[in-house]
């Protein structure tokens, strides 16, 4: 089955916005439709002299986001209409939380989701939008880093591959993507006794006959993160795929983890799945 319906959530934010690019440029690649989403975030404060904001102000607050989502919509519209991709938009006045849920249930009659990696500051409430997709679409994520690749390509994949049931998800999610690679490499971490808990070797078979160019990378070291990220770059990978939050969401947070790290360090696109 091949990717032709791209759901992206649009940065309000002004300048560059790496996961329209990306998205526009998967769509012209896979001749496929892009979606762009857009939220004007209303602020969660009553209206009043006391405890709240008053009227007037308010009213400003929600002309200037507004304003701001517009015009990034129009920037979309442009980038969409010079790569000449199929693309329509669609803009919401709403809450961050209730923003998020509804991405997260559009998203699920998409193929596949992108979306910006985070800023810092008050932009980084992105992640908030990435973590309901991953979470509540069902569907595959693609998160385009601020830093790196903004253009899809497809010609060497990693594979960060556990044998979990997430990176299960991920591998057959990214099957029309493998299906592009001249070079795919499975990447585990361990030594060679834990082989057999992660099944790498009847990966690498099931790809191959698919026809895949695959081969199996097994590296050690106490960082796991900041490994898979050398390994990526060390390989020019157009492409990270692997599972998202093996572990709960809390511990993650609290301990780090992989999924935290390449969420805010990944210098190349990331395709996820919980």
């Amino acid at each position: 089955m091949s990717i032709k319906n791209i759901l992206v959530a649009l940065a309000p934010r002004p300048g560059s916005d790496p996961g329209r690019d990306y998205a526009i440029s998967m769509a012209k690649s896979l001749k496929a439709h892009v979606s762009g989403r857009l939220y004007a975030l209303e602020p969660e404060i009553s209206v009043g002299v006391f405890g709240g904001l008053p009227a007037d102000l308010l009213q400003t607050y929600r002309a200037n986001v507004k304003k701001d989502a517009e015009a990034a919509g129009k920037r979309f519209d442009e980038a969409a209409a010079k790569a000449k991709v199929q693309a329509t938009r669609h803009l919401t006045m709403v809450p961050l939380a209730a923003a998020s849920t509804i991405f997260a249930r559009v998203a699920r009659t998409y193929d596949v989701s992108v979306l910006a990696q985070s800023s810092d500051g008050i932009y980084h409430m992105g992640d908030v939008f990435i973590e309901a997709a991953l979470f509540h679409s069902g569907r595959p994520v693609i998160i385009a880093p601020l830093k790196g690749h903004s253009q899809f390509a497809a010609d060497r994949v990693t594979i960060a591959w556990d044998g979990s049931l997430h990176a299960a998800r991920a591998v057959g999610a990214s099957m029309p993507i493998l299906a592009l690679a001249k070079k795919i490499d499975i990447l585990t971490m361990g030594e060679d006794s834990k082989e057999p808990e992660v099944h790498a070797a009847d990966l690498v078979r099931h790809l191959e006959r698919h026809g895949f160019d695959v081969s199996h990378k097994r590296r050690n070291g106490d960082d796991i993160p900041k490994t898979i990220l050398k390994e990526t770059e060390k390989t020019s990978a157009s492409l990270l795929v692997m599972g998202a939050y093996g572990h709960s969401r809390l511990r993650e947070f609290v301990f780090g983890g992989v999924t935290r790290f390449m969420l805010a360090n990944a210098t190349v696109p990331v395709l996820m799945m919980h």
